[in-house]
């Protein structure tokens, strides 16, 4: 006997809500009437790219990179927390059906660069605090 234990089912962080009544939709099909309301799943919802909320955040993430070096780190983290809010206004935008559902995914990656930058200027402007005490 196997002492390995089946995986759990993986439920998204954020789970996908119905625009009209907010019910949580996780498992159903989208040809699928929402259960609370009757509203098709997918009425309202635009499936084509990422909206221009989610690829200006995605671009302030790039810019709070490219800003690191030349701000000291200071910069690139003031623009890395405003590229991280960016992110999150637009995918609650897209959870709720206001904007296409490809907002998401590319709300979390860039949520997800950003968070890595923001870290990484906090690792530069405490190595440029020891390096100049020491």
């Amino acid at each position: 006997m196997s002492d390995l234990q089946p995986e759990s089912p993986k439920h998204p962080v954020h789970p996908p809500l119905c625009g009209q009544c907010g019910y949580d939709l996780t498992g159903l099909r989208i040809e699928m009437p929402c259960p609370e309301c009757g509203r098709p799943i997918m009425q309202g919802r635009d499936l084509r790219g990422p909206s221009g909320r989610a690829w200006l955040s995605m671009v302030v993430t790039v810019l709070a990179a490219a800003l690191m070096p030349c701000t000291f780190g200071i910069g690139s983290f003031v623009v890395g927390i405003v590229a991280i809010v960016l992110a999150v206004k637009a995918d609650e935008r897209a959870r709720i059906g206001l904007a296409p559902l490809a907002d998401i995914g590319m709300c979390m990656a860039t949520v997800t660069m950003a968070t890595l930058v923001v870290i990484a200027s906090v690792l530069l402007l405490l190595y440029i605090i020891a390096v100049m005490h020491w």
